[in-house]
């Protein structure tokens, strides 16, 4: 550390001859900044993997056909631990729903909605929202980010499934649901 105007300095190399300096209090910032992202990185990695594994460990794969989506079968699985249908998987994904009976067109609605998510590649998105969200852990508007995508990704894949739908199609009388 150098004293330069009465300041304490960092010089840090850059392996290319040149010397970037700056203050003492913002380089320990920096390091403070970069342990919590990179602890809040492993602890939102593991976690995921815990309770992936903790869900498909108590999940059943469903005996209908499977789904299709870039060439990959799509796995249907049942878990009574869930409370509705959801999307779960990065690399694989699959579609996860409680354990209850069906009805045909309840069904094929799931699964196009779910479908949908999936061919959009919204888990992703949700985990680049997720690590903007640790990047910038100390900014409100990142975890706003994080709400917001949430709930556009579902209004966007209801309208895609609703494309082209005559209400009596969207408003399902038997049941009294509307999509």
């Amino acid at each position: 550390m150098k004293k330069l105007f009465g300041y304490s300095f960092v010089s840090v190399s850059s392996g290319d001859g040149y010397y970037y300096i700056i203050s003492e209090k913002y380089f320990y910032l920096w390091i403070l900044w970069f342990v919590i992202v990179a602890a809040a990185l492993l602890i939102y990695l593991f976690w995921y993997l815990y309770m992936k594994r903790k869900i498909m460990r108590h999940s059943v794969e469903r005996e209908v056909r499977r789904q299709e989506v870039g060439g990959r079968a799509v796995k249907i699985y049942e878990n009574d631990k869930v409370s509705g249908p959801c999307t779960i998987g990065w690399l694989r994904p699959g579609i996860l729903l409680p354990v209850r009976e069906y009805k045909e067109t309840e069904m094929e609605w799931i699964r196009l909605h779910e479908m949908t998510h999936i061919r959009h590649r919204d888990i992703l998105w949700k985990l680049l929202c997720i690590l903007a969200c640790i990047l910038h852990w100390y900014n409100p508007f990142a975890w706003i980010l994080l709400y917001q995508y949430g709930k556009m990704s579902e209004y966007y894949c209801d309208e895609k499934c609703m494309e082209g739908r005559s209400m009596e199609e969207r408003w399902n009388t038997d049941e009294k649901w509307y999509i």
